[in-house]
């Protein structure tokens, strides 16, 4: 949830969820978390809300953190990026999140279902990639749930199988699965589990009609061999 810095907030004694000692919230509007910096409110902690890609401008006005999905897949970059804003190299920490970014274009380009798009089309699904992780046994998606992403298997395994069907296919590590059911905007018709531990990179759906809108050779791409 990004949640707004507004009086209500930073008079509230203790919201659901948060402990009495320390209010935090996410931020993602420098702007507003400027203001916010100005306001006499000492139990308001201040982090940034997307993720690593936006921790520079959200420190140089006053953050002090960032939420971090990165962590649970590459916790060292992550801890590096963060070591590098808190002594304020913010050009190390650039150089950081580019590292991050580019792994994830690579990563994206060595897919059958992406591999023949341009490199700024790679870009912006890479920026809007949120890791997951999936305990083994635990469900991706079932037989009637609406779309919710693409995936991209950062390391693991997910067992995947047709409802009325003794098919069943693994998606490996460097492999997408979900796009089916995202080009044609129809539930998924397959059980997708993990077969291990597994850790994903997850393009929402939102996010994935959002770049189509600009860049529909990202559709037209998927469609070619699809899962």
């Amino acid at each position: 949830m990004h949640a707004r810095i507004d009086d209500e907030a930073a008079s509230a004694p203790h919201p659901i969820g948060e402990t009495p000692e320390a209010l935090i919230r996410r931020v993602i509007d420098t702007h507003l978390l400027a203001e916010a910096l100005r306001r006499p409110a000492p139990r308001i902690g201040l982090v940034g809300g997307l993720a690593e890609t936006l921790a520079p401008p959200l420190y140089a006005v006053g953050a002090r953190g960032f939420t971090s999905g990165l962590i649970n897949v590459w916790p060292a970059q992550s801890v590096a990026i963060h070591a590098a804003l808190d002594k304020g190299d913010y050009a190390e920490a650039n150089l950081l999140i580019a590292q991050m970014q580019d792994y994830l274009v690579q990563s994206l380009g060595q897919t059958a279902e992406l591999g023949n798009l341009p490199r700024h089309t790679l870009q912006a699904v890479a920026d809007h990639l949120q890791p997951r992780r999936l305990a083994k046994g635990q469900y991706l998606f079932r037989p009637g749930d609406q779309p919710s992403g693409l995936f991209l298997v950062e390391n693991g395994n997910i067992d995947v199988q047709t409802e009325g069907s003794d098919e069943r296919q693994v998606v490996r590590t460097g492999e997408l699965l979900g796009a089916m059911a995202l080009i044609t905007n129809k539930p998924h018709t397959s059980n997708a589990v993990a077969a291990e531990e597994t850790v994903l990179w997850v393009l929402s759906a939102d996010d994935f009609q959002a770049i189509n809108s600009r860049q529909p050779g990202l559709r037209r791409s998927l469609g070619r061999n699809v899962r």
